[in-house]
């Protein structure tokens, strides 16, 4: 029998500025004689990851609130601490011992990101299992050995790979395909395991290219790729304005090569168009997930991704339009399923919830579709929830991406 994880009407209002503000959400605590529970929020509201982290707090500070009209975590009403890492390792380190070990919060949601994430495992959660981590990391390099209770809500880099890989091959028929990554690390592993991927397919990259992160002339690169008569290029980016630029100078030289792009070139659609200008035409597609998008003949509106989306506008009437909304649905998500974790064992404990979540998290539905955890797997997506998403300037009515392939 599957558990659902089900949305309360709320219809308060909150700026995406006013989020970084976030501090209590224990608005009717007292009326409880259960003493709160506080939850760490640990989010990149300044930073290169300011407009994922603003907009997570949203989302968090809706869920929140849902839980507490609901009657709160085991009967107790949530307070969340929130904290800023600026997107920066070190700041990430800092923050979470400040939650964790001195503010003794009982769940703790972030670091968001790869890079502080990992910064934060090794030096706090690997150590420090009676509370559950939750985190968007995508880094393979994230296992279960260095965050035994940690839970990263998207797939690790090999899933995008092997999805970018797929959509290539199988679906482009592409026969000159031509790599493109920044110098971040995640990028580098992703392309890594791009290359190995199809190495076992018998396929050769015609090229490959890197740039440093916040280059501003991608230029050279461009040109040497088009030199190598790629009929399509795998891009790896975790920079949203790059990918902007990227797309800009590609329309300046009249170059209309398909490219087809991590999870960042869906989360991030908005932030790139800003740069890059509005339909992106050389934007083939990027890896999405499949509860996010929709195939020919599927009802408008009826998935739980659409009817979430509903409720959000009616929480921030205002939403921006380049807020990353479907990260705003997994942030729900996650807290959701640290609910239900939480009260499946009667307690906020990290090692019984994990152990719970291993063996039974599969029978939750959520916003973002099944979950396929285990004992050696915490992402909470898999190759299974994946898909690649086209037409990314079309988004439908109803807030989804079409399907590729469908």
């Amino acid at each position: 029998m599957r558990t659902s994880v089900k949305f309360g009407l709320n219809t308060f209002g909150l700026g995406l500025a006013g989020a970084a503000l976030l501090v209590g959400l224990g608005g009717v605590a007292q009326a409880q004689t259960k003493e709160p529970m506080k939850v760490g929020g640990l989010f990149s509201t300044t930073g290169g990851g300011a407009s994922v982290g603003i907009s997570a707090a949203v989302a968090a500070k809706m869920a929140i609130e849902d839980i507490n009209k609901a009657g709160g975590i085991l009967g107790r009403q949530v307070v969340m601490l929130q904290g800023d890492d600026a997107t920066d390792t070190t700041q990430a380190v800092n923050e979470t011992k400040r939650l964790v070990l001195g503010e003794k919060v009982e769940i703790m949601f972030g670091p968001l990101f790869s890079p502080p994430t990992l910064a934060a495992a090794n030096a706090v959660m690997k150590d420090h299992t009676a509370i559950t981590y939750w985190s968007f990391a995508t880094s393979g390099a994230i296992t279960v050995d260095i965050g035994p209770t940690l839970f990263p809500a998207g797939p690790s880099g090999d899933v995008f790979a092997e999805t970018m890989v797929d959509y290539a091959v199988n679906v482009r028929k592409a026969k000159r395909i031509a790599l493109l990554l920044d110098d971040a690390g995640q990028s580098v592993l992703v392309i890594n395991k791009i290359k190995e991927l199809m190495k076992a397919r018998g396929v050769t990259a015609v090229a490959e290219q890197q740039m440093p992160m916040g280059t501003t002339d991608p230029t050279p690169n461009l040109l040497a790729l088009r030199r190598a008569n790629a009929d399509f290029i795998i891009y790896s980016n975790q920079a949203p304005p790059d990918a902007g630029r990227v797309f800009k100078t590609m329309d300046e030289l009249g170059w209309d090569v398909p490219v087809a792009g991590n999870n960042g070139f869906v989360v991030n659609y908005g932030a790139i168009a800003r740069v890059a200008g509005p339909g992106i035409r050389n934007l083939a597609a990027g890896v999405g997930v499949k509860a996010f998008t929709y195939c020919t003949g599927d009802a408008p509106g009826t998935s739980a991704y659409a009817k979430f989306l509903v409720r959000l506008k009616q929480y921030v009437p205002n939403l921006d339009a380049n807020a990353s909304i479907v990260q705003m649905a997994e942030m729900y998500d996650i807290i959701m399923i640290a609910k239900a974790a939480a009260e499946a064992v009667g307690s906020t404990d990290g090692k019984k919830m994990t152990e719970w979540l291993e063996t039974k998290g599969g029978t939750l539905e959520t916003i973002s579709g099944k979950l396929f955890l285990s004992k050696t797997n915490h992402f909470l997506q898999v190759g299974e929830s994946l898909t690649m998403a086209e037409n990314l300037d079309k988004m439908r009515s109803d807030g989804l991406y079409k399907r590729a392939g469908c």
